[in-house]
């Protein structure tokens, strides 16, 4: 597993705030972080968002180079951006990377300490990663077969347990940094299953990760006891909106299968999924946990 240097994070921070002061000069490059907008200090609700691919906007957008190395982000709109548009509300530091598992979004919670104990809310989604989802859908789509799929499905779910004490341990961490509201997001079912087969997975199989899906998000909830975070479900909001459904949600590309967009949530699933979920749990009203 790839570790991040704390000295690596540090750099790419400074490098981050020595943009921003460039920005705010009139002599920063094109390409430069935006000066955020002016709060009123004692009003101001700090945001950190932190997490994987679904927490970066993976898949709405153009993708980005994210504030640390080898940390990739979408820059479209997102659940993330709607909440950081509100009135009062500074995104204080996006630090959600593509492809990060629970363990190391850990590490960069417990690197990036400071910035949790001013945040009054933190969002992030972790744990898709600790499982083999792109070769589970690999094996479970029309180019694999029905041995392959039930025997990795069956291996991933003999990893959540260990998953769930994953996440737990990696909460706990930015439950004691931090006295803002902890907002964990879940997964969607990635496929519709009500059209029937379609030109990459058939339904039968299309089942199979859905309740895997449903497992890793059972997982994820159980990651949270003994902390003060909430798991916020987004599997009602994504009905009928996975792939293979007439409006779907999701972004799949059959004739591509290693495409890293696949699996992700689109804009729309982002803006119309994540963010109503997301919205309905916020609370600015002075959280205080402890």
């Amino acid at each position: 597993m790839k570790t991040i240097r704390s000295t690596q994070l540090a750099r790419a921070l400074g490098a981050a705030a020595l943009t921003l002061g460039l920005a705010m000069t009139g002599l920063a490059p094109a390409n430069a972080l935006v000066a955020p907008a002016k709060h009123d200090s004692k009003q101001v609700i700090n945001y950190v968002n932190l997490g994987d691919s679904y927490s970066a906007g993976f898949g709405s957008g153009n993708l980005r180079e994210g504030p640390i190395p080898d940390c990739v982000q979408g820059d479209g709109p997102s659940h993330v951006t709607k909440v950081a548009s509100k009135a009062k509300v500074k995104l204080t530091l996006d630090i959600a990377c593509a492809g990060y598992t629970s363990a190391q979004i850990g590490q960069v919670a417990s690197m990036i300490k400071p910035e949790l104990k001013k945040a009054k809310l933190v969002t992030l989604t972790l744990g898709g990663n600790d499982l083999d989802l792109r070769e589970l859908v690999l094996a479970c789509s029309n180019f694999g077969s029905n041995k392959e799929c039930d025997a990795l499905v069956k291996t991933n779910t003999k990893r959540l347990p260990s998953l769930a004490k994953s996440v737990n341990g990696t909460l706990r961490t930015v439950d004691k940094a931090t006295r803002g509201q902890i907002i964990v997001l879940g997964y969607p079912r990635i496929f519709a299953t009500t059209g029937g087969d379609n030109q990459f997975i058939t339904v039968r199989n299309a089942k199979k990760l859905n309740k895997l899906a449903d497992g890793l998000n059972k997982a994820v909830a159980k990651g949270t006891r003994g902390t003060s975070a909430e798991f916020a479900s987004v599997t009602k909001q994504f009905n009928n909106h996975g792939f293979g459904s007439a409006n779907p949600w999701i972004y799949m590309n059959p004739a591509d299968p290693g495409d890293p967009l696949s699996l992700h949530p689109t804009t729309t699933g982002y803006v119309k999924g994540y963010y109503p979920v997301l919205e309905r749990h916020l609370d600015f009203r002075g959280h205080k946990r402890r």
